[in-house]
C-alpha cells in the first residue's frame, strides 16, 4: 500500500468517527432533552452521555440551541428525503378528513424529528430571541411545511363554492394556521398527539371544507390525474 493510499485510508476512517460521534451527541441530547428538559439538561450532561468530553461537545455544537438547530435542519431535510404524505393514500374519504388524516402524518413526522419539547423550547424561541439562528430556522421549517402542504392540496382538483381558481398557497396557510395551534397546545400534554389531533382538528376543519369548498367535491375529492383521465 502506498503513502497516499494509507493517508487517503486514514482521513476516510477520521471522517467516519467525526460523523459517527457527532450523530452520537445528536442522539443523546434528543433523548435527555425527551427525559428531563432541555433545561436541566447541561453540555456536560451530554457529554456524560455521550462518553466524550465536554470540550469535544463543545467543539461539535458551541450550545444547545446549535444542537437543536442541527437536530431540526437535519430531522427536516431526512423527512424531504423520504416524501411527503401521498394524496393517493386517503383516496377514499371526504376531504375533510383527507386534511385531518393528513395532518396527523404530519404530526407523526414532526415528533419523529424531534421531541415534543424541542418543539415547544422552538416555538417559544420565536417569541422570545426572534433574531437567532434557532428562531429562523423554525420559521423556515413552518415555510416550508406550508409549502408542502400546498404541494399536497395542489394535486386535488379543487372546486370552491366562490366558483374561484383555487390558490393552494392561501389555504395550506389557512389550514397550517389551524393544525399548528392544535399541535402545540397538545404537545404540552402526556397524551397520544395523532389520536387527539384527529379528535381536536375534526370539528374546525370540516366546517370549514364545507364553507369553502363544493359539497360533490368534498364528499368525493378527485385528483386532477383522476379527472384528467375521466
Amino acid at each position: 500500500m502506498s503513502v497516499e493510499t494509507t493517508v487517503t485510508s486514514e482521513l476516510g476512517l477520521r471522517d467516519r468517527k467525526k460523523v459517527k460521534r457527532r450523530e452520537r451527541i445528536l442522539l443523546e441530547a434528543t433523548r435527555l432533552f425527551d427525559e428531563q428538559g432541555i433545561d436541566a439538561t447541561t453540555m456536560a450532561d451530554i457529554a456524560n452521555a455521550a462518553d466524550i468530553s465536554p470540550a469535544t461537545v463543545f467543539n461539535y455544537f458551541g450550545n444547545k440551541d446549535s444542537i437543536i438547530l442541527a437536530m431540526i435542519s437535519e430531522g427536516i431535510a431526512g423527512a424531504h428525503e423520504t416524501g411527503f404524505a401521498d394524496p393517493r393514500d386517503f383516496s377514499d374519504l371526504p376531504f375533510d378528513q383527507v386534511i385531518v388524516q393528513m395532518f396527523c402524518e404530519v404530526a407523526k413526522d414532526t415528533l419523529e424529528i424531534a421531541p415534543r419539547r424541542v418543539w415547544r423550547f422552538a416555538e417559544a424561541a420565536v417569541i422570545r430571541r426572534p433574531n437567532t439562528d434557532l428562531a429562523r430556522e423554525y420559521e423556515d421549517v413552518e415555510n416550508r411545511l406550508i409549502e408542502a402542504i400546498a404541494q399536497f392540496l395542489g394535486a386535488y382538483d379543487l372546486k370552491l363554492t366562490s366558483q374561484r381558481t383555487p390558490d393552494p398557497m392561501v389555504l395550506a396557510r389557512i389550514l397550517h394556521d389551524i393544525w399548528n395551534a392544535e399541535f402545540l397546545k397538545l404537545i404540552k400534554s402526556n397524551g397520544e398527539v395523532q389520536r387527539d389531533l384527529a379528535e381536536s382538528l375534526g370539528p374546525t376543519i370540516s366546517p370549514l371544507c364545507d364553507l369553502i369548498f363544493t359539497p360533490d367535491f368534498v364528499q368525493s375529492p378527485m385528483l386532477k390525474a383522476q379527472t384528467r383521465e375521466s
